[in-house]
């Protein structure tokens, strides 16, 4: 038995498209002339490390942050207003007002913008002594009795039994202690950050990028 052997045809290859830049080229080729390559940009400037030693913003660990050097570095290249469209816990802002700068910040999360109004609070409202005399008023309150359910921590699935129950009531106890304080009360904004600024170490969790990491 015998096989027909096919015809091959000689095919010209398609010409290959023209390759369209991406958007990332596209915003590249741009802004191109405003771009300007800096080799002081070091891990800690440009990080949240940068602010471990800074009052106020080493209050919070806030790792999507960036360092209070940074803002001062770019506040020397270029004068004006400043406006920081994701302004976490306001780094940009404060450390522009600070320098006497115009400033504007926009954020989304509440703690963000709670840590912001702490920090602005304590360094244009209020003294060490009436700080520490707020702060001994929530301690002797978490002597007394408990408070009523709707106080206890608002928890999601991933926090249940994130603290040991002793700590569970104490939270419960703080936050009953901060509902009697008015919303806007420079002092409670204080406590309220304060309080937040622990729980992480009186907890069984870590915060791992966005997620919480039990230890």
């Amino acid at each position: 038995m015998t096989y027909a052997i096919p015809r091959l045809l000689e095919i010209e290859p398609a010409p290959a498209p023209l390759r369209e830049h991406s958007e990332r080229e596209e915003l590249y080729l741009r802004f191109a002339d405003r771009l300007a390559v800096r080799r002081d940009l070091t891990r800690r400037l440009v990080s949240y490390q940068g602010n471990k030693q800074q009052p106020g913003l080493r209050w919070m660990r806030y790792k999507e942050g960036f360092s209070a050097d940074l803002v001062k570095s770019n506040l020397r290249m270029a004068e004006g207003p400043v406006l920081d469209p994701f302004a976490g816990i306001g780094t940009a802002v404060l450390v522009a007002a600070g320098a006497g700068r115009p400033a504007t910040g926009i954020e989304i999360m509440p703690v963000g913008i709670r840590v912001a109004q702490a920090i602005a609070s304590v360094a244009n409202q209020w003294e060490d002594a009436d700080i520490k005399r707020a702060g001994a008023s929530l301690l002797r309150s978490l002597q007394g009795k408990e408070a009523p359910d709707q106080h206890r921590f608002p928890h999601v699935p991933i926090t249940e039994h994130a603290f040991p129950a002793a700590t569970e009531r104490k939270i419960a106890q703080a936050r009953s202690f901060l509902d009697q304080m008015d919303e806007k009360d420079p002092r409670r904004i204080i406590l309220d950050v304060a309080c937040m600024s622990v729980l992480e170490e009186t907890s069984y969790t870590r915060k791992d990028g966005q997620y919480l990491r039990w230890d």
